[in-house]
Order: C-alpha cells, then structure tokens, then sequence
C-alpha cells in the first residue's frame, strides 16, 4: 500500500519546509493529539494539517500515496485516484471508483497505478500514464497476480517494480523507466512476495540494495539484494515465538537500517542489514499498519485503530520511546516523504471521509528535551 546518490537522492534525506497557501496557515487547521514526553508536559504539539481530496460518499478511504516534488502528488485507494499540484492541499480525480492499491510518481505528470480487480485470483493490472492521467496504458498484462489482495509496487526514477503476490509466481522490475522488464524468483527463497522496500543505497559493481518480505510455508521471509534484484539472500527474523509481522509493514532508510511492523504494537528494528533484530515497543496492542522514519531515527508509525486512540505515534530515537499525534476516529494507511515533504492519507470511521494528512513545517528539526536522538 507505499525513495544518497542515484535513487537514495530520490527518496529524500534533506528536512525543507513546505510552504502551505495562504488559507491554510492559520485558523487552527493544524491538528493532532500529543501524549506528554516529561512531567510536566509540554504544550501540546499540533503536527498535522489534515484535508482530504474533496471526494463524497460511503467508504472514501486511501490506501496509498506518493510524493515527487513539494507540489505533485498522488493518492489511491477504494474511492478512486486522485493528483495535487499543489502539495496536497486540493485534488482532482483521475480515476473513478475501483481496486486501486498503490500509486508512485517519476516525474510532476508521470504515474504509476496498480489495481487488484476483484473477485480474486484475476490479474491485477499496471498503469501508466505519462499526461497526468488523461490516457493509461496498460504494463505487463496478465502477468501479475494477488491471490488476497496483498502486493507491492514501487517506483522511483528510472527503476519500477512490480511484487508479485502469486504463489510461486516472478516479479517483475524495470531499470529503464518501464520500457524493458526482467523477471526474478528471488532465488526461490519463498513462495509468496508481499511488500518491498527500495532503500536505494548504491552498492559495488553499479547495484543497490532491496527488501522483500514475503511468506515461506506459513513463516514471513524477509530476503535481500546487493545487486538490484539479480541475486538474492535470505535475512533471518527474530524467533516464531516474536509477534507477527505485518504483511504491508515495512521501512528501510538504507541499505542497513530498517524498521517491520508486527501486531501487538510491535516494531522490529535492525542496524546491521538484519544480522541483528531490536524489538521496539508502541503504547498500543494494534497492529503496525505504516511506517516512515528517516537517517536521525525520527518518524512516525501508524496503527490499526480500532479503539478510536491514537492512530498515529511519533519517535525521535528509532522507536525507543512513541508519543501519539493524531488521534479519534481517524485510521492511516500509507506515509509518503520526499525532500522535507511528509504526506499520510487515511480515512475517518465514522463518516468515511478519505484523510489527507500534511506534516508541519520545522515538525521534525526539534527533538524534545530529554529525548535522545539516537535510534
């Protein structure tokens, strides 16, 4: 659902304020929830200006989103495909209604789009539109299957991959913008791909890293690439006995740090490419749905909200220590961040409204007192 040099750059290491139209700068749009870091607390922290995409009706709810510069963006989900040009905070539909899973941008009007139509077990399909969505066509046709509407695209630059959820199926990547493909197993090391995670960082011999989660028998998988999908290695998890992994749950920054969300408000982390595995704990029982963070350890975690608490919980130290805010009856599913630029988008649960959340300004160039920045 959801990119220091070549793709790392694009992904976005650089904290810039985005500058919010004028409407939208005061007049308390600012929203969000803090829990107290100290005792006595701090003034309250007002992080996320949240909107939405204007769209109306039963079930309005995004799944993914994508950012390419502080202006353009995308999101999808249920109620259909939507793009900004102007930093989220006004939308046009691009799409109508439909299985829409996951969105990315390479360039201000190029996108990609995958859809999972439904009943299951028909091939999901691979967009493409280079004129901010006027006309599509259609990549790989037939070739991807998600057996249970689990699967992964991803796209940054000139390198597109397109994870395959079928049982014993291939991926599918591009290094050339979509014009040539080529097809992986990854090395047979499980059956099923759920999620993919592109860090980026370059590697010896013109390569860069990737992540793969997936399933193995009934175990989750995590396997790894120094070579740009050529070849492929298995990554040990931490014991059966851990908390379950979350299927769409995963964020690496490089090549060796990295974050898998689990159930119970658990967090995996790892500072070494996964030789070693940390468990980080949130002040929830929910289920990790989205993760973000950058190089300082900073980020925010997004869980399942069922008890309409806190759907979103802030570190500044790698997950060591959590504040939540935003909460209420408001669930997200995706973070997207580019060069200071740092959107999420959900849906309320009690109208069904679709949620656009912008992060603040200056948000994250400010650790509170007392908190170590160090993941």
């Amino acid at each position: 659902m959801v990119a220091a040099v070549t793709i790392l750059a694009l992904v976005g290491c650089r904290l810039r304020a985005a500058v919010a139209p004028s409407n939208y700068a005061s007049g308390g749009r600012w929203q969000g929830v803090s829990e107290p870091w100290l005792t006595p607390a701090p003034a309250e922290r007002k992080i996320f200006l949240l909107t939405d995409t204007g769209g109306n009706g039963h079930y309005m709810s995004l799944s993914s989103v994508a950012i390419y510069n502080a202006r353009h963006g995308g999101a999808c989900g249920g109620c259909g495909v939507f793009k900004t040009s102007d930093g989220g905070f006004t939308w046009r539909r691009v799409k109508p209604r439909g299985a829409w899973c996951q969105v990315a941008l390479t360039g201000p009007h190029e996108i990609w789009l995958l859809e999972n139509p439904h009943p299951l077990h028909k091939p999901a399909i691979l967009w493409h539109s280079v004129d901010n969505g006027k006309i599509w066509r259609q990549e790989l046709p037939g070739k991807l299957y998600y057996w249970f509407g689990i699967g992964d695209m991803y796209a940054r630059g000139p390198v597109i991959w397109a994870v395959n959820d079928q049982p014993g199926g291939v991926s599918y990547y591009s290094r050339d913008d979509g014009k040539t493909w080529r097809t992986t197993n990854f090395g047979r090391l499980f059956g099923r791909a759920w999620c993919i995670a592109v860090p980026g960082e370059p590697t010896h011999g013109g390569g860069y890293v990737v992540y793969v989660l997936g399933l193995s028998g009934n175990q989750p998988q995590l396997v790894k690439s120094l070579d740009g999908g050529k070849t492929w290695k298995s990554v040990p998890l931490p014991p059966h006995s851990s908390p379950k992994v979350a299927t769409h749950s995963m964020f690496f920054i490089t090549g060796r740090k990295g974050w898998i969300g689990c159930t119970g408000g658990k967090v995996l982390f790892t500072r070494n490419g996964g030789r070693t595995w940390q468990q980080r704990n949130l002040p929830t029982k929910e289920t990790v749905q989205a993760l973000w963070f950058d190089q300082l350890g900073r980020g925010f975690a997004a869980v399942i909200n069922s008890d309409s608490g806190a759907a979103v919980y802030q570190t500044f130290n790698g997950g060591k220590k959590w504040n939540g805010v935003l909460a209420g009856h408001k669930q997200i599913n995706a973070f997207c961040y580019i060069s200071g630029n740092l959107w999420a988008v959900g849906a309320t649960g009690g109208s069904g409204q679709d949620i656009v959340a912008i992060l603040k300004p200056g948000t994250l160039d400010s650790t509170p007192a007392g908190v170590e920045g160090n993941p």
